[in-house]
Parts: C-alpha cells; sequence; structure tokens
C-alpha cells in the first residue's frame, strides 16, 4: 500500500490525516463525524485500506453533568513503557506467572512504571503511554485535588536511566474490580486458543 496514495485520498476526500511518527511505524489518524458529509466518501476508504475505524460519541457539557456514571479518557499519549525494547517493561513492571504471551491476559504490576522523559503535560493532566491502555497517569496536583478525595490512591512513576522518581507524575493506583458478565448470551468474548480463558 503506498503511503502516498492513501494520504491522497483522504484529501480528496476533504480529509487531513494527522501523521505521527513512532519507534514502530508512521501512523496516520483522522477524527470524521457520521453526520458530516464527508463521512460517505471516508468510510469506503477505510474498507478499502482495511483501516480501523475506532467510533466514539460526544456528548454536550450538559449531558456529562446529568450522567449518573462518567468514563474517564486519557487527553493525550506519551512514549511507551520502559525498556520497550523486546517489551522488556514486562518483567520489570509485572508479576508474568499468570500470564499469557498470547492474548495478554494475566499480568500483575508489582513494581513502577518507568518512562523515558518526564511529561511535558502544557495544559493536560491525564495521559496514557502506549501499550498500556488500561492504567491511567496524572499529574501529581490532579491527584491530590480529584482522585485522592474519591481513595483512589496512587504509585510513582520512574525515570528509566536513572531509577528515579518522577516529581511530575504519578499513576492512578485504582482498587475497584467488578465482576464481568460472560455469558455469551449478554456480551461477546474471544476464548485464547492458547490459554483457554475468556477475554
Amino acid at each position: 500500500m503506498s503511503y502516498g496514495k492513501v494520504r491522497k485520498d483522504f484529501q480528496d476526500a476533504g480529509v487531513k490525516l494527522q501523521i505521527d511518527d513512532n519507534p514502530l511505524g508512521r501512523i496516520a489518524t483522522c477524527d470524521v463525524a457520521e453526520d458530516n458529509p464527508r463521512w460517505e466518501k471516508v468510510r469506503p476508504l477505510i474498507k478499502e485500506y482495511q483501516l480501523v475505524d475506532v467510533p466514539f460519541t460526544e456528548f454536550t457539557y450538559s449531558e456529562l453533568l446529568k450522567a449518573k456514571y462518567l468514563k474517564m479518557g486519557a487527553t493525550w499519549h506519551h512514549g511507551y513503557p520502559q525498556p520497550e525494547d523486546d517489551f522488556g517493561y514486562l518483567q520489570i513492571s509485572y508479576d508474568l506467572a499468570d500470564y499469557c504471551e498470547h492474548c495478554g491476559i494475566g499480568t500483575k504490576q508489582t513494581a513502577p512504571f518507568r518512562m523515558k522523559n518526564a511529561p511535558n503535560w502544557g495544559r493536560r493532566s491525564i495521559l496514557q503511554m502506549n501499550w498500556v491502555f488500561d492504567e491511567f497517569f496524572v499529574k501529581p496536583d490532579a491527584w491530590k485535588a480529584v482522585f485522592e478525595p474519591l481513595e483512589i490512591k496512587c504509585r510513582p512513576v520512574l525515570l528509566h536511566r536513572t531509577g528515579q522518581e518522577l516529581d511530575s507524575v504519578v499513576q492512578l493506583d485504582i482498587p475497584y474490580l467488578v465482576t464481568l458478565i460472560m455469558d455469551s448470551k449478554a456480551h461477546a468474548f474471544e476464548r485464547c486458543e492458547f490459554c483457554d480463558r475468556k477475554k
């Protein structure tokens, strides 16, 4: 697949791709609302080039204020957990006794995550690291103001090259677990062909 052709086809559809170069290669993204007239031109391109479509819903501020539950999301992604070579962070940050290398189930965090560099927060307050999309990292003052009153603890984050604790970021330590309904009638699931666990 020619990257230049993909980019041109999206431009012809009225959409400019946002380009991000990272250690795994070049990633191009765009946001197009389904009620945007350009969506009808973009949808076939996603299928033609076998791209990933991630639908999401945006709510108004008043809808958020009325909601009984809210979903938290990161405002940005910052780097990769360290060491990133050969996913070495897994051995450093987790107990892998119950881990399945095929499906990823079974990790239990036992040590702080390590970052290559301290985050340059700017006006942002919540981040995730690539590859670790079930953990949130926040500014210490955001943790103190928002999460500590909700009895959510925090863990330190280390600078990888020195092992020193970073004073500009903490990891949220969310203690709550819920039981998932793993009934195929209620929700679809996949069974790992290697460890036979449901996901």
